[in-house]
């Protein structure tokens, strides 16, 4: 349910890096495509400042956040130490659910990066976490496995791999069967 009313949560003119701790992030809201307003997080600790394009607009936002239950959705993900779901309020929520769209927008960076070096590594990590590691080789992995000896190695190399694996990790690629590997 929290993905779904993230989804409708779009972000643009996005600048990030920036601040004591280079997490930074300002950039403009939308709902439904609709501007919604200004979001300024200077990464210096803080209050987070949020302008609204007007009054008007912030008030169909505070229905759309009232309509979905988001203080409860906060309340029950990891927000429990408010101990009231009424003290989340309004900037607390909108400060929320900008974050999330941005990880959101971050973590499909990184899928799509982990997706592009399947075609010549060995991924692993923790799903949905930021990190991940690979092995890279110097072709192509379609390549190598035209010789049945360098397939026997990549597929040596692939189970050293899983032998290492730690707590929690596991191999990403999604085109090891197709490549005839197990």
């Amino acid at each position: 349910m929290k993905t779904n009313i993230i989804s409708r949560i779009t972000l643009k003119k996005i600048k990030t890096g920036f601040g004591h701790d280079r997490n930074g992030l300002m950039c403009d809201f939308y709902l439904d495509g609709k501007r919604m307003g200004e979001f300024h997080d200077d990464g210096y600790g803080g209050e987070t400042e949020i302008e609204f394009v007007n009054r008007q607009v912030q008030e169909v936002f505070e229905k759309f956040l009232t309509d979905n239950n988001f203080a409860q959705i906060m309340f029950d993900n990891n927000w429990g130490f408010m101990k009231d779901v009424n003290r989340i309020d309004l900037h607390t929520q909108t400060v929320n659910i900008v974050e999330e769209a941005f990880n959101n927008i971050e973590m499909q960076k990184a899928k799509s990066k982990i997706a592009k070096l399947f075609a010549t590594s060995i991924v692993y990590g923790i799903p949905n976490s930021n990190g991940y590691k690979y092995t890279k080789f110097k072709v192509p992995l379609a390549a190598v496995v035209l010789s049945p000896a360098n397939k026997i190695k990549l597929q040596a190399a692939l189970d050293e791999i899983r032998a290492k694996l730690g707590k929690g990790e596991e191999i990403f690629n999604t085109n090891l069967k197709e490549l005839g590997l197990k």
